[in-house]
């Protein structure tokens, strides 16, 4: 029997700037490799002109496409629509104009509940919802259930309490600040946009949970190092997506069906951490069904705060303990070797190890290394 191929398009803004996809494309990648399929990477910026009928002779139509950005993921759906080929699609939602033949995702009504019914034991009922992007199919779903939850409980302006991204982190505080006083507590819709609201909220000597408590959605390597463990939902492992993901399509491929449609859904947990106060501080299991997320370039991956959030992010996934104490080392002013001689080193390996860092953050020297993590406060990670 031939090797089963799948292919796959993601877009190309998302694959260089969204923390979550480089480590779906690794899972997938071990995985598919692992099970001696073979994937094939379509280039988003130039799947239009693939030969996509030579690619499926033989075999179902069926691509798998991973974007969170609307107007990437509309325009795809779009053109494979018009030439008969089926989708998976992975990291959106809401769209309902166009048929998907299947869809990996969260239940994001249920997940927005769960959040409000949290914050009604923590004594909240004036929350904000902060940092939406617009272009980011997760976070207008995410702001669609938060106003349909405020409405049902009878706010008079739900969108008084939406304070949107439309030009950047800086411009969104400044919003945010200004009404302060409105809110008792904020759910955000993703990480970036928690770290960034609570270092500015703590350089205004705001307590967080004691003053405003806080919701983040999703789990990255940086907030298990930062000061604070964020409340949110924690979803499953980035391998158990690319699982679900390999799983869907050899189902379809080997049962190919016009009519059929699937929907997986994948599950996930609350996770109470110090940024909320309920009345008791524990883990609830949370069944969840199948959800998503963001192209305006220039307010939310353009966002320099956003770049540094990704690069910092990359960096931590990348360090093992050597490369922090070398990093350490280096903010308290050792030359390479000093370094060396405190790490049992030799120099050239600590230049080669040095090397490596100021390439995953884009450092040209040793000196905008050390810039790059003083600005963003390296050390702060590991002060817990």
């Amino acid at each position: 029997m031939e090797k089963m191929r799948i292919p796959i398009v993601i877009d190309p803004l998302v694959s260089d700037g969204y923390i979550y996809s480089y480590r779906f494309q690794d899972e997938f990648s071990k995985l598919v490799a692992k099970k001696k399929y073979e994937a094939v990477y379509i280039d988003g910026n130039a799947y239009r002109e693939f030969d996509y009928d030579g690619l499926f002779e033989g075999c179902p139509r069926l691509v798998v496409l991973y974007s969170s950005l609307y107007d990437f993921v509309s325009s795809a759906l779009s053109f494979f629509q018009k030439n008969n080929i089926d989708v998976i699609l992975l990291g959106s939602d809401v769209y309902t104009e166009f048929k998907i033949k299947g869809l990996i995702s969260v239940d994001v009504k249920q997940i927005m509940e769960t959040y409000f019914s949290h914050l009604d034991d923590c004594g909240c009922a004036r929350p904000a919802l902060y940092g939406c992007f617009e272009n980011s199919s997760g976070d207008r779903l995410k702001e669609k259930c938060f106003l349909e939850e405020l409405q049902a409980r009878g706010v008079s302006d739900p969108d008084f309490y939406c304070i949107r991204n439309t030009q950047g982190f800086e411009h969104c505080a400044k919003t945010f600040f200004e009404k302060l006083s409105s809110f008792d507590s904020v759910i955000c819709p993703n990480t970036i946009a928690a770290i960034s609201l609570s270092k500015k909220l703590m350089e205004r000597g705001i307590r967080i949970p004691e003053d405003i408590q806080m919701i983040s959605d999703g789990a990255l390597k940086s907030t298990e190092l930062f000061p604070l463990s964020f409340t949110g939902f924690h979803s499953e492992s980035d391998f158990t997506e690319a699982q679900k993901v390999i799983s869907a399509y050899r189902f379809m491929y080997e049962h190919p069906d016009p009519f059929f449609q699937l929907r997986i859904f994948s599950t996930g947990e609350l996770y109470v951490g110090n940024t909320t106060l309920p009345l008791k501080k524990e883990k609830k299991p949370l069944s969840v069904r199948v959800a998503a997320e963001p192209r305006l370039a220039n307010t939310f991956y353009g966002d320099n705060e956003v770049i540094a959030f990704v690069k910092m992010e990359r960096l931590l996934n990348a360090c093992d303990r050597t490369d922090i104490e070398l990093i350490q080392l280096l903010l308290e002013g050792c030359s390479y070797e000093q370094i060396a001689e405190r790490i049992f080193l030799s120099t050239g390996t600590v230049f080669y190890r040095m090397k490596r860092l100021q390439g995953i953050v884009s450092a040209r020297t040793r000196k905008e290394l050390e810039e790059f993590l003083r600005e963003y406060s390296f050390n702060s990670f590991f002060d817990k």
